[in-house]
């Protein structure tokens, strides 16, 4: 049984490496070829609850391709905006 991934510190971040370490990926030990479904994964639980359109599921399919840290800050902005209404 593999260890439970540490407890997500959240945003704002200063520099790509914190983010890159708060991903779903870091967290989970790297999975092998899991990057982009774990991405996915994080995008649309982010944006849980919302009305989406087939495009807006097209963007989020697209912003999985992108690195670690990137995705994070995304889904990090957008958890936070969604707190702060």
């Amino acid at each position: 049984m593999s260890p439970a991934p540490a407890p997500r510190r959240g945003g704002p971040y200063a520099t790509a490496r914190q983010a890159a370490s708060d991903s779903l990926w870091e967290r989970h030990g790297r999975v092998q070829g899991g990057m982009k479904e774990m991405a996915l994964a994080d995008l649309i639980r982010a944006a849980g609850g919302l009305d989406r359109g087939a495009f807006d599921d097209k963007v989020l399919g697209w912003l999985a391709d992108a690195d670690p840290a990137t995705v994070t800050v995304v889904c990090d902005l957008i958890r936070r905006a969604r707190r702060a209404r």
